[in-house]
């Protein structure tokens, strides 16, 4: 039967696998942190519309490449990079602006808001 050293030498992983140390990094990080985030974002969609929450969701790689130019020494972005950033915080822009709390639907101030009790009534 192959061990764990020899399973990973053939899959050549760090040094730090080799011993199992790794495999309980991965498994804290999964159960520890990636649990916290779960949680914490299922209670903040809870508290905003679907739309907001999209906007938000929609930033992702916006964040995600701004912390990797902080927190990594070395880490440049090319042009695109800027670019397609750029793109995603003007389109999330414009979807903050249409939904505008709302939840996405149309203010129209001269519509009425009526239940599904009154609508089959009518």
């Amino acid at each position: 039967m192959p061990t764990v050293a020899s399973a990973a030498e053939a899959a050549q992983l760090p040094e730090t696998f080799r011993h199992g140390k790794g495999l309980l990094i991965l498994v804290y990080s999964a159960l520890g942190p990636g649990a916290l985030a779960a949680v914490m974002q299922a209670q903040g969609q809870s508290t905003v519309s679907a739309a907001q929450a999209q906007v938000f969701h929609s930033l992702t790689p916006v964040w995600a490449a701004s912390m990797a130019l902080l927190l990594l020494q070395g880490e440049e972005m090319g042009p695109l990079a800027w670019v397609g950033g750029g793109v995603i915080v003007y389109c999330c822009s414009i979807g903050a602006a249409i939904s505008n709390g709302s939840g996405g639907r149309v203010n129209d101030p001269g519509s009425k808001v009526v239940s599904s009790e009154q609508w089959e009534g009518e």
